[in-house]
């Protein structure tokens, strides 16, 4: 009797631990799923604040005969250097700040939307021939030393973020651009693989930031879309 009562107890004991081991491993699928959930969230926020802010780059664009905002005003009287800054002058088109700010990049604070700073203060119908496949504002974070000395895999970020989208050579040739905006490039980090870029038709892509950066494209590949090509 007593070596019965014990079998049935052990019985009891090892359909409790598989039970214990099909909850735990649901448990892990449902956090999984919510994890994947809660990153395509991100994701799709991000995309809606950059299709909202090249919206209202659009219109700033009208009101302003078709010219593209200045990234960097330097005949800006201020103390404040955030008044030189696009954003100043962007303000009452884009309203609340939280329009700036990805939810996924806590690093690079109101930082997290760069201008393509060679497009900066153009005529956009003049100056960009082809708006469907060229980059208007984007993912951008800044980096400790210049984009195109390593290769985007090696890249490591700065402690904070800059206004300006760089790219590794000149819209029009294949001239470097400045320093300072090589180390200001796309953003690998925040939705690795993936960059969200706004293009200066008003849609936005999610592109792998290999594809996007390109390694980087010479001037007048087909494939690149820093140039006015």
């Amino acid at each position: 009797m007593h070596s019965r009562a014990l079998r049935a107890l052990s019985f009891t004991l090892i359909e409790l631990l598989v039970v214990i081991a099909l909850v735990s491993i649901m448990l892990s699928f449902i956090m999984s799923a919510m994890s994947e959930s809660r990153i395509k969230a991100r994701m799709t926020d991000c995309q809606g604040n950059l299709r909202f802010l090249a919206q209202a780059l659009a219109t700033y664009q009208q009101d302003n005969k078709g010219h593209i905002v200045v990234g960097w005003d330097s005949n800006v009287q201020a103390t404040d250097n955030a008044q030189r800054i696009f954003w100043a002058k962007l303000k009452p088109y884009y309203g609340d700040e939280a329009n700036r700010l990805c939810p996924a990049n806590s690093l690079d604070g109101n930082f997290c939307y760069g201008l393509y700073g060679a497009l900066g203060g153009r005529d956009m119908a003049t100056y960009v021939p082809n708006p469907s496949g060229t980059v208007y504002m984007g993912e951008n974070t800044q980096l400790a030393y210049d984009a195109v000395s390593r290769h985007i895999d090696t890249w490591e970020r700065s402690s904070s973020g800059d206004w300006e989208l760089g790219y590794a050579v000149s819209f029009t040739s294949d001239n470097p651009t400045t320093q300072w905006s090589m180390r200001r490039p796309l953003n690998p980090f925040v939705h690795r693989p993936l960059v969200n870029l706004a293009f200066c038709d008003g849609r936005v892509e999610a592109m792998h930031y290999q594809k996007a950066w390109g390694g980087p494209y010479r001037h007048g590949d087909p494939a690149n879309i820093w140039d006015n090509q």
